[in-house]
Order: C-alpha cells, then structure tokens, then sequence
C-alpha cells in the first residue's frame, strides 16, 4: 500500500533511512509498544503527553539535536501549528524511528505519538477521511 499523496513526501524522506522504511516503522511501533509497556519498570506506563505541550515537549526534547533530527521535529511543531495532526503523527513515527535520536528523544516522541494519535482517531471517527486514510496506512504497514 502506498502511504497517503499529502504525506508520501515524508514516506520519500524516510528513504534515508535505508532500503525498508516500512521495517522502521514497525520497529517505531515496537518502540512505541515498548514505552507503552513500561520496559519492564516499575508502576505504570510513561503518561503521554498532553496534546496542548506537545509542541514545547519536542521543541525542549530536540533543541540540540542534529540538523536532520532538529528539522524533522520541526516539521512536527509546523504540522501541530497548522492543525494538520495526521501529518504530524506520520512525522512523530518517523522521527521516533531513527536511528540517530537519543533514547530520551525517542521516548518524548513516542509519548507526544499517544496524545496526537488519540486526536487523529478521533478525527477519523468524527468522519476526518485524511484522518482515516493516515489510520489506514499505519495500520497496514505494521
């Protein structure tokens, strides 16, 4: 399956990160799953951050990363500030896939990923078709 037109842009500049994106993606799910989990800590899951700090969360979180990183969580406060959140979960996953975040960074990506996907099903069940079709792809790239 071909990931949506308005975001094949972001499945093209993930073609840096080697020959099977939709592998990275999964392995961002597991990462997602394993935050989710716990990692085998103590009490409960890490608590997503709340959708209205995202953008100072990742903002904070990847200050001093490298350019790549640094621009691509950029394009996430971009697509939050324009109120285009699929686009942003779709970038969320990405940048919580690379190879070159800290285990921190992933770790905030992952927990804003929770609060933006929530929004972004909502939307799809509100009747959002960009929405599904986002929900859509991610589901069939697992």
């Amino acid at each position: 399956m071909n990931p949506p037109a308005h975001l094949s842009h972001h499945y093209t500049t993930m073609k840096h990160l080697g020959p099977h994106p939709p592998r990275l993606l999964a392995l961002g799910g597991l990462v997602i799953g394993l935050a989710l989990a716990g990692c085998g800590r103590q009490g409960a899951a890490p608590k997503e951050v709340p959708l209205a700090q995202v953008p100072q969360t990742i903002e904070s979180a990847f200050q001093k990363a490298g350019p790549e990183v640094k621009k691509q969580s950029g394009e996430v406060l971009e697509a939050i500030k324009g109120k285009d959140l699929p686009k942003a979960l779709m970038v969320l996953q990405a940048l919580a896939a690379r190879p070159d975040v800290t285990s921190l960074q992933r770790d905030i990506a992952a927990r804003c990923m929770v609060a933006v996907n929530q929004e972004v099903q909502a939307a799809a069940t509100n009747g959002d078709a960009q929405a599904a079709e986002v929900i859509q792809y991610r589901r069939s790239t697992k």
